[in-house]
């Protein structure tokens, strides 16, 4: 299982309570838009009961105006609602990451993140860089016996990489970098990420369609 894969995993995988905390927010962005609606469909209301005959088809026009705005507002709101949803996933996300490294396959999760950066550098030699507290995991022996099934010889950087976790690959000469830490996999697959999280959450039916909330009304 690649990295990528592993981390899409993860984003499905932390949807369950951000289901339930998206309901309420979406809840309560709905009950916003529709006091907005009422507010101004009142106001709308007034101007045209106090337009003199004569101004009547301008305060009936303001009116309109005033509406479609609401409209606009209210689907303001939503969109808000929907990112706020959105930002508290990618938080879980990267709070569940950051305790990927004290599981127990964490190893091989280095292993995926090593072999798909080696795939795409296509070097000879590689140098990896990891965090402090993972030094101990990436031996000598390890790098032998990773890089003999890849067929190409892996050394491991004196220097700490300043990452939360992952690692970062790069040539022996420096001159190539292939960013595998956790935070750099997130903002790569974020797109994607996003995608998979409004699935889980929204689809098939988006609440703000199923509300009606911002339906045109067109009466007047």
């Amino acid at each position: 299982m690649t990295g990528s894969e592993n981390l899409s995993k993860m984003g499905e995988a932390l949807l369950g309570e951000a289901q339930r905390e998206a309901a309420q927010i979406i809840e309560r962005a709905e009950k916003d838009a529709v006091a907005l609606k009422e507010a101004t469909e009142r106001e709308g209301q007034q101007i045209v009961q106090n337009a003199v005959a004569q101004e009547e088809t301008i305060g009936r026009r303001e009116a309109r105006r005033k509406l479609a705005a609401a409209d606009l507002e209210g689907a303001r709101l939503f969109y808000t609602a929907r990112e706020e949803i959105l930002h508290q996933c990618f938080n879980r996300l990267n709070q569940a990451l950051r305790d990927v490294p004290h599981q127990q396959d964490y190893l091989g999760i280095l292993e995926n993140l090593v072999e798909e950066a080696a795939d795409s550098l296509q070097q000879s030699e590689i140098v990896l860089g990891v965090r402090p507290a993972d030094s101990h995991l990436v031996t000598p022996d390890w790098c032998q016996s990773l890089g003999a099934r890849l067929e190409i010889t892996i050394q491991v950087s004196p220097e700490p990489a300043h990452i939360d976790g992952g690692v970062v690959v790069s040539s022996q000469n420096g001159r190539l970098r292939f960013d595998q830490s956790f935070e750099a996999l997130v903002k790569r697959h974020e797109e994607a990420l996003r995608s998979i999280m409004a699935q889980q959450l929204w689809e098939p039916e988006p609440p703000s369609k199923s509300s009606g909330i911002l339906k045109k009304d067109n009466s007047g």
